[in-house]
Parts: structure tokens; sequence; C-alpha cells
């Protein structure tokens, strides 16, 4: 019961994210979720990184950080214009 339950709460998340913003945003979530989610596993089964996985992860966070903020960047350019219908 609580698996079905969690994965329709998950569901209906992933479906307002998408329709309130757009699916680059659940793309970001899902990755740091992701992300977090292999960190915690290996601080809780007492596992541990090599510098290798360390940088590899380093890199996939970097480049979701910075996808972000060059949405952002570009979000702040772009303005949208009134264009007037025009019928004659």
């Amino acid at each position: 019961m609580i698996w079905g339950l969690s994965g329709s709460i998950g569901q209906v998340f992933i479906f307002l994210t998408i329709s309130l913003f757009d699916c680059y945003l659940l793309t970001i979530i899902t990755t740091t979720r992701k992300f977090f989610s292999v960190v915690y596993s290996n601080y809780m089964f007492g596992h541990d990184f090599s510098n290798v996985q360390w940088f590899g992860a380093s890199i996939v966070m970097a480049c979701t950080f910075s996808e972000l903020l060059g949405k952002k960047k570009k979000d702040k350019q772009v303005k949208p214009t009134k264009t007037a219908d025009k019928r004659d």
C-alpha cells in the first residue's frame, strides 16, 4: 500500500512540475535527487567513493547547476513582446 502511494505521489509531482513549469526543471530536480541519493546511499552503507567517482559526480552537478544558471540568464534576456493582431 505504501509503495503504491509513494509511486502515485511521485507521478503527481512529475505531472504538476511539467504543467506548472517545464520539463527542463523536472530534469534538474531528478538529476539532483539522484546525485544526493547515491551520495547518501554510499554514506549509509559505509562505501567509499574513489577520487574518479567524486570527480564524475562533481562534473554532473557542476554541469547541472551551470545549465540551470544559464537558463535563468536566458529567461531574463528574452522578454515576451506584445504583438497586435492586425486584420484588414
